[in-house]
């Protein structure tokens, strides 16, 4: 997250200009009560607000105090209850703001995220009085709790998601101190920090250019507008239409959602006639389109910003798809979306593509100018609006009805995958589960590649990265560019990356090993997905490492699943690659088998990628490819096969270095002619991480959670110690984007669990749980996991930041990117700097296994060698057994 301090002066020249109050305009002083709670403040700062904007003749807008009632059509995350903690201190809202006053609750109001105008939020430091906290050198906006930003961030969120904004402005104030602060999709502009109390004239200077500023210029997006009474009651009939239950219908549901305004965008764009794709010689037309709530919304401040309305274009009376976002500006280096999907339906005219259409639409320009951030940031390029209008309306890939579709789907996205990497050149480098979409063609479910936002051409590939960090979804990006992160993005990490989607959907909705704990499966899934590294911020989790160079599974399905025999395949393929990478070794990497496994496809005509052909090519040499055990190349001699392994590792021999090998294994999924007819798919509340207290210091009994695996982005974990966390608002949330959503707490402590004082065991319960856990296989190493609460972030270089699945690579990405994550599922959010740590350790099955920074997983073997020396499971005596007592030990026997 980028921080821009000027001077007041400055500050109004570059975020809000115009003219200054009247010479001789006086404004009153303010009198605020700092000898009390932060509560205290509230009344003294609204009655100086009010003042100050009576002053300059705002009479329209008003301060009210919102600390209590949070609005519950909020976008941000939730608690389990369904319950909304994002409730600013103060605001300035329109005085006819509807539904804005709580009746009965005195100066009580609530929040209206589609009305508010200027965010309000205070803090107080514990010395109180009027002293003011110096800066801290390395902060670039010191408050008194490292996850103050993170709510600020939290707050400038919400209002760009909720409000069609190019910009909004915000006010923090700190005891006798306050900055005025501008948000845009690349930073946060702000002022250097002035007395309020001695000066008022720089607020009453603020709300009075306000006041003189068109909608424009106070941050609103100029091609939206409200829409009529007769638009509104014809988009909230649209769902009439359809077919209840299709994907049009869910979405236009969603889209009227109580709270959420209807809005006529306006498009002056490219347009095709009818169903077809868009080209390069169609006409500009401008088109009219009513939108309503998101159907996707990025949790994350800085970045790519993507929402995603289902709409109804209003002048070929259907149903469509927009998809809004800010790209990077990198000066022609690179292609936007939109010329992506120019060339591949150029360079593929004939093919059935398998992604979406493209209508029209590109970047967005009011009267001759593009919209563009303004913020005069000098690390990160600045990023220019983009609307692209998709006629296909689909589904989420989670909304899968049994595994055979899963694949099904994955299957017909690897094949889009493959026509653009083999016939155009251009790679997506961003496949995850929010980026396969599920689309009724006719009376067959097919997927589509969605989000090209990322994707580069062959020759761009060889360019030097346009922007610091990795490009893709943190939970789905192949383990080697997460452990690794100055490694270019090849073919292989896509590929890897469909892995991942597969294993990651079965281990959500597939009954398996660990279904029946849903918690244990959380923490599974945070543990492999979405945590970033203990000793590197930047890389991710050495479980998933070590389990995909191993060749392990991700998930252990039911037995004689038929999918436990390709995904083994999988994990072969992968194995077999990274052993061929011949990467250096990690400190806390294992070594079960660093060679391939018996079973993998060895290939003496390595093509480039043309192993897989369209079926209208060559139908013969893809049946003859499909086979799994019964392929002509498995059925090798073994000597030829012990030959093959006995060779050095030769990045040539890689199985990933082309779609053919992996085509195989997926084909003969999706070609199957019987399944089992009831999976017991999980179609219960997402995950959920709930053991956290409150984020909100207003309210303690509400803390906005997430889910574990909603696509999101990677979440990286910046938040407060747990200690402070009890005093003040909370800390971070695990992933989502996001996003997508394990949970990124609150920083708080949750649940205590009880811990033994004694390094004594008695056998029996205990004994049979300790033996359990330590031989499980999916034993979760806590040197391994990232020192946070849950967290699923992206791509990990900054904070306040949340990396979208559909996140460019971009050292702010700790977006959300979502992996798109659907809008209906619990968020994740990011709070404060990236390396501000929140040092809450994961909970496991039996309390809190706390490892010391200086200690490695020595330590965990020898505790798992004291194990070893119990009784095996089935005695239940209560004896006692002595374990080492030396200091290393310390915290492992909370454990036990």
């Amino acid at each position: 997250m980028e921080y821009i301090e000027e001077a007041e002066d400055q500050w109004f020249l570059d975020c809000l200009p115009g003219g200054d109050p009247p010479a001789g305009t006086t404004f009153s002083r303010w009198t605020v009560d700092f000898d009390n709670k932060e509560e205290g403040m509230y009344p003294g700062l609204a009655r100086g607000l009010n003042s100050s904007l009576a002053t300059v003749g705002w009479i329209a807008y008003t301060a009210r105090c919102t600390h209590r009632l949070p609005d519950p059509t909020a976008s941000g995350p939730r608690h389990t209850s369904g319950t909304n903690t994002f409730c600013p201190d103060l605001g300035i809202y329109p005085v006819d703001c509807p539904a804005h006053s709580q009746a009965g609750a005195g100066d009580r109001f609530r929040v209206s995220w589609p009305h508010i105008e200027v965010v309000i939020e205070v803090k107080k430091t514990s010395s109180s009085t009027t002293m003011t906290t110096a800066d801290a050198p390395t902060s670039p906006l010191p408050l008194p709790h490292q996850s103050d930003r993170g709510q600020l961030i939290d707050y400038g969120i919400e209002v760009l998601n909720r409000q069609h904004r190019l910009f909004c402005f915000a006010i923090v104030i700190l005891d006798d101190t306050a900055r005025l602060l501008r948000y845009d999709r690349t930073g946060i502009t702000m002022t250097s920090k002035f007395d309020y109390l001695e000066r008022p004239e720089v607020i009453g200077r603020f709300f009075y250019r306000l006041s003189l500023a068109t909608r424009m210029e106070r941050g609103y997006d100029p091609t939206v507008v409200p829409s009529s009474a007769e638009e509104d009651k014809l988009f909230r009939g649209l769902s009439a239409r359809f077919t209840p239950g299709s994907a049009e219908s869910q979405a236009l549901v969603n889209a009227t959602s109580t709270g959420w305004p209807t809005n006529k965008i306006t498009i002056d764009a490219p347009f095709s006639d009818g169903e077809k794709a868009v080209s390069r010689h169609d006409a500009i037309l401008e088109r009219h389109f009513l939108v309503g709530k998101p159907a996707f919304m990025g949790r994350s401040l800085v970045g790519r910003g993507t929402k995603a309305f289902v709409a109804y274009d209003m002048a070929n009376d259907r149903v469509v798809f927009i998809k809004d976002s800010w790209r990077p500006d990198t000066g022609g280096r690179t292609q936007s979306e939109y010329d992506i999907y120019l060339q591949l339906r150029e360079k593929i005219p004939k093919r059935k593509l398998y992604i979406p259409t493209l209508l029209g639409g590109g970047d967005v320009k009011f009267e001759g100018r593009q919209q563009q951030t303004r913020t005069p940031a000098t690390r990160y390029l600045p990023r220019n609006h983009v609307r692209l209008v998709l006629w296909e309306v689909c589904l989420r890939l989670e909304d899968f009805t049994q595994s055979l579709e899963l694949v099904q789907v994955i299957y017909t996205a690897f094949r889009a995958h493959y026509l653009a990497w083999s016939k155009a050149g251009i790679l997506h480098r961003d496949v995850s589960a929010g980026n396969i979409l599920i689309h009724q063609s006719g009376h067959q479910r097919v997927g589509l590649l969605a989000d090209w936002d990322l994707a580069k051409t062959r020759a761009e590939l060889e360019y030097p990265a346009t922007q610091e960090g990795r490009s893709g979804t943190w939970p789905f990006m192949s383990a080697c560019l997460q452990q690794f992160p100055g490694r270019p993005h090849t073919l292989a990490d896509d590929l890897e990356s469909f892995v991942h989607v597969l294993n990651w959907c079965l281990l959500k909705y597939i009954p398996n090993a660990l279904s029946s704990d849903r918690r244990q499966l959380l923490r599974h899934i945070a543990s492999v997905y979405d945590v970033a590294s203990d000793d590197d911020p930047e890389k991710g989790s050495i479980v998933k490492y070590n389990k995909i160079k191993d060749g392990e599974l991700f998930v252990k399905l039911t037995d004689k699943h038929p999918l436990i025999r390709p995904l083994e395949k999988l994990a072969a393929l992968c194995k077999n690659h990274y052993y061929h990478l011949s990467l250096p070794r990690l400190a806390n990497e294992t070594s079960l088998n660093i060679l391939p496994v018996q079973d993998v496809f060895v290939l003496d005509d390595l093509e480039d990628d043309t192993g897989v052909q369209s079926r209208s090519d060559t139908e013969s040499e893809l049946s003859e490819a499909s086979g799994l055990s019964d392929s002509p190349h498995s059925k090798q001699s073994s000597s030829s096969r012990n030959d093959a392994r006995q060779d050095p590792p030769d990045a040539s021999r890689s199985p990933l270095l082309h779609h053919k090998e992996m085509d195989r294994v997926l084909r003969k999924v999706a070609e199957s002619k019987a399944w089992p007819l009831d999976e017991g798919k999980y179609n219960g509340p997402d995950l959920v991480w709930d053991d956290q207290p409150s984020r909100s210091s207003n309210n303690p009994s509400t803390e906005p959670v997430g889910a574990p695996g909603s696509g999101s982005k990677r979440r990286k974990l910046d938040g407060v110690s747990s200690d402070n966390a009890a005093s003040r608002s909370g800390g971070s949330r695990v992933s989502q984007r996001s996003q997508s959503s394990a949970s990124r707490g609150s920083g708080g402590r949750g649940k205590k669990t009880s811990r033994a004082r004694t390094s004594k065991i008695s056998r029996g319960r205990s004994a049979r749980a300790l033996w359990d856990l330590a031989s499980s296989e999916d034993f979760i190493d806590p040197s391994m996991l990232s020192d946070t609460s849950y967290s699923r972030s992206a791509s990990p270089a900054s904070v306040g930041y949340e990396q979208e699945e559909d996140e460019v690579e971009d050292s702010l990405m700790v977006e959300d990117e979502p992996g798109p994550s659907s809008s209906h599922l619990p968020p994740t959010y990011f709070y404060a700097e990236r390396r501000l740590m929140n040092q809450e350790r994961l909970q496991l099955n039996l309390g809190r296994l706390q490892m010391e920074p200086q200690e490695d997983l020595s330590i965990l073997e020898r505790l798992r060698k004291a194990v070893s020396r119990l009784p095996s499971p089935g005695h239940e005596e209560s004896e006692e057994i002595d374990l080492p007592a030396s200091s290393e030990y310390k915290g492992k026997k909370r454990l036990l």
